[in-house]
């Protein structure tokens, strides 16, 4: 048979008036159709879900609502015939705790976004999620954003840390109904992935059995939203181009072109005497880790005396060298490494 892409119209168009949804394919409508079998590997998902991946050896499951009173290969107390998608044909279930052996059921969805995020903008999301009557019900729903793709061969992902996580076990017993995760973030790196999935070990895992169920978790997932809301995460970058306050190479002596920058912050500070700022030094990776920290801090020092000079009191600044290890661009070449460079203000109140 030949394959063809699911859409659903009506659902883009939903998703449009909110405005630029960052996430492709936020409903998992485009997949290869039909599938009326659960998902085995990761190659088989990967294959068969447009945008979306498996980012190590899990095998999301792909369940299109004209499919699921044909799945074949029955699972003991999974009646997933009884659901349907909270919009449009497709929704995935994910395994996001162990089965008898431990650690082995963790699946996770991964996306590249439509563009890097930007750096001290905020971000609103949200993913809508539930457990199966027989799932385990567990917390540690989270979400990871990343600036480069996932890949790991094995099972679980335990070593990131995802910066929204669901502490609460959710369990929607009473009404079986979709529940929305949502929250705000702000980007304090350049990020171009989202990974959605458990990144605890079952052990650190609160769980819920269900009398009669199944021996993992099983939740289902629909309708994923990343959107800029526009605000600045009290960064400044609304009021000078941080990116224009460079240094000499291989030093903390400021160019002539920075101080046109810094001059706009010190007129930002003038106006607002309340304000204080955090000044956060940033170098490339070239060098050794403990040099990139002397000098990353040397340069946000270089900042603040500079401030102090021009009468902003010493107490309302703060300098911190960052080093190497937040990135905004790649470091293999010369471009990616320039921007790196880089010292970042933020407001602290």
């Amino acid at each position: 048979m030949k394959n063809t892409l699911l859409f659903c119209l009506a659902f883009l168009v939903k998703q449009a008036a909110f405005g630029q949804n960052l996430v492709p394919n936020p409903g998992f409508e485009y997949c290869v159709t039909p599938i009326n079998n659960w998902i085995l590997s990761d190659i088989s998902f990967n294959k068969l879900m447009i945008n979306w991946f498996s980012p190590n050896s899990g095998s999301p499951d792909i369940l299109q609502k004209p499919e699921l009173g044909r799945m074949r290969n029955e699972r003991p107390n999974v009646d997933i015939d009884t659901y349907s998608p909270r919009n449009g044909n497709v929704m995935i279930g994910l395994k996001l705790v162990g089965c008898n052996d431990g650690d082995h059921c963790k699946e996770y969805l991964q996306v590249a976004l439509k563009e890097h995020l930007e750096i001290g903008e905020k971000y609103y999301f949200e993913v809508w999620t539930k457990p199966i009557r027989t799932s385990i019900k567990v917390n540690n729903i989270g979400m990871l954003f990343s600036m480069d793709k996932i890949e790991r061969f094995g099972e679980g992902i335990f070593d990131y840390q995802p910066m929204l996580n669901v502490d609460g076990v959710l369990d929607n017993s009473v009404d079986n109904d979709w529940v929305k995760i949502s929250d705000t973030i702000c980007a304090d790196s350049s990020y171009q992935y989202l990974v959605i999935g458990n990144f605890f070990l079952d052990r650190q895992t609160q769980k819920i059995a269900a009398p009669g169920g199944i021996d993992y978790a099983y939740y289902l997932f629909d309708d994923a939203m990343l959107v800029k809301i526009g605000e600045d995460c009290n960064r400044i970058s609304s009021i000078m181009n941080t990116k224009n306050i460079q240094f000499e190479t291989n030093s903390s002596n400021l160019k002539i072109d920075a101080f046109g920058e810094l001059n706009k912050l010190i007129a930002f500070l003038e106006d607002h005497p309340d304000k204080e700022i955090r000044i956060e030094g940033h170098t490339d990776n070239v060098g050794t880790s403990a040099d990139n920290q002397k000098l990353s801090s040397d340069r946000a020092n270089a900042v603040l005396e500079y401030l102090v000079e021009k009468a902003i009191a010493r107490d309302r600044l703060m300098a911190v060298g960052k080093g190497d290890t937040v990135p905004i661009a790649t470091n293999a070449n010369e471009e990616g490494r320039r921007i790196n460079r880089r010292v970042e203000i933020v407001i602290l109140n």
